[in-house]
């Protein structure tokens, strides 16, 4: 067959040379076509739609690489025109959206064809579904029309736990484990060096307008992305626990070497961020990784002991410092913060099992002048995501929220609890799963230290890493965990 297929081509050269000659005017075209429509009006469009497509191909090809591209390009969306403006009243076709429903009709698919098996179902996936039930039925009384509503509450809360779905669903061996966890150590890579070039070469190349860039006249306040650092605090502070566990696995100097600088570039970043609830998440995170991690407690241990002599040493400079009297101890943002937690749980003392509707918090606040107005963009929030759902979404949602983070916290603690009894923690198709149970655990309490303190639904995109996170540990973990002692 080869054969005669060979003599047949040659035999007609014009038909070879043909074939190249029209694929070349082919490409030669599309080039011209493509440059001409970058060349004029609605050349953001044309880079989304290339864009688009790109992501979604991936995902076709491999979705769970769809995904992860998906998730790494979405911060630079708003700035490189990835999205889709459709007109008011129409639904944008964002990045976001396009490549997670994707994925989601991918994986339909192949779970009605029988070619993907369902993940382990249980407390977790029940939460989730009750919390975005009591979300999007607040969003029948928003005061600022429910399409808007739906949309905020859609980018806030389903995408982000679709994707823990979703990661839980394919990440199934050990080479999707490794996919998903360099894509995201990859993140907090670009994020940390971003952080560092605004702060100190002041390269705001990813600027929302319109936001504040100092905290002070000393304080230069971190805007790429997303407008506030503390986003960026929370996306550096889920992901550190898995490059702590890359630094603890790793069986070679390369991979332990790579993983501490990593680890060094995201402190650094992390270290000019000057968010205080950051701060803490990060000081927790590290110490109870110490707690299971030999090798890392053998390094954060001496490092504890040199940072508190230094603070003992030089406590007179460090009070004296910027940081010191105008963030760490600036008590107007601290009583601020009172006041819209104390307006919180006024709010929901009105409306206690449905909630005043959502997102109805600031704007109710300011009509009956519980908060006073700063600016004309100024919108109030409760900083504090657990008075947030209560106050907006009732008892209905805030009920499906405690126990979806309830039922996390327990699926991580029994599967570090498996792997970490008396046989040790031995590996798993080359990983250690109590150590990866662990770190999700660690992950999940910065997570929730942080969330304390803001509110977790502008956070979207820092939603997005930390359930694709928990989707990734999750999911591989279910597989190899035997099935008497899994939890779903």
């Amino acid at each position: 067959m080869s054969v005669r297929s060979k003599a047949w081509t040659w035999g007609r050269p014009w038909l070879s040379w043909g074939a190249v000659l029209l694929q070349a005017l082919l490409v030669v075209a599309g080039g011209v076509g493509l440059a001409h429509a970058l060349a004029h009006d609605g050349w953001e469009r044309v880079v989304a739609v290339i864009t688009q497509g790109f992501v979604v191909v991936t995902a076709l090809a491999h979705p769970l690489l769809g995904l992860i591209v998906g998730l790494v390009l979405v911060p630079f969306a708003p700035f490189w025109h990835f999205d889709i403006a459709l007109g008011a009243g129409i639904p944008d076709l964002s990045l976001t959206r396009v490549v997670v429903l994707t994925v989601w009709f991918i994986t339909l698919v192949r779970w009605a064809t029988g070619e993907l098996d369902f993940p382990p179902v249980g407390r977790t996936e029940v939460g989730i579904l009750l919390f975005l039930g009591g979300m999007l039925l607040a969003t029948l009384h928003a005061l600022k029309g429910f399409l808007f509503a739906l949309q905020t509450a859609f980018d806030a809360y389903v995408i982000p736990m679709s994707l823990y779905i979703l990661m839980r669903t394919w990440v199934n061996n050990r080479f999707r484990l490794r996919l998903a966890l360099y894509g995201l150590m990859f993140i907090a890579f670009y994020m940390s060096v971003v952080i560092m070039l605004e702060a100190w070469a002041g390269l705001s190349a990813f600027y929302p307008w319109g936001r504040p860039a100092l905290y002070s006249e000393s304080l230069r306040r971190i805007t790429s992305f997303f407008g506030n650092p503390v986003y960026h605090a929370l996306i550096l502070a889920v992901i550190f626990p898995l490059v702590v566990y890359e630094y603890e696995v790793g069986e070679t100097p390369w991979h332990r070497g790579g993983a501490l600088g990593l680890l060094l570039v995201i402190l650094t970043a992390y270290s000019i961020l000057y968010t205080r609830a950051g701060y803490l998440a990060l000081a927790i995170a590290a110490l109870l990784l110490g707690i299971v991690y030999p090798r890392w407690r053998r390094l954060i241990l001496p490092a504890t002991g040199v940072a508190l002599f230094a603070l003992v040493l030089f406590w007179q400079r460090l009070t004296h410092s910027a940081l010191f009297l105008e963030r760490l101890t600036y008590a107007p943002s601290l009583e601020s913060r009172g006041k819209t937690i104390e307006v919180a749980w006024r709010l929901w003392k009105e409306s206690p099992i449905f909630g005043i509707g959502y997102p109805n918090y600031g704007v109710i606040a300011l009509q009956r002048g519980y908060l006073h107005r700063i600016d004309d963009k100024w919108t109030p929030t409760p900083h504090n995501t657990f008075l947030g759902i209560l106050s907006q979404g009732g008892l209905i949602a805030f009920l499906g929220y405690t126990v979806m983070i309830a039922a996390i916290a327990r699926e991580a603690w029994t599967y570090f609890r498996t792997w970490m009894g008396e046989e040790g923690n031995p590996r798993v198709w080359g990983e250690h799963p109590g150590y990866l149970a662990w770190a999700a655990f660690v992950a999940f309490i910065a997570y929730m230290v942080i969330v304390a303190t803001i509110d977790a639904d502008p956070a979207y995109y820092s939603n997005m890493v930390f359930y694709a996170l928990l989707g990734t540990a999750f999911g591989y973990l279910a597989r190899v965990t035997p099935p008497r002692e899994r939890r779903g």
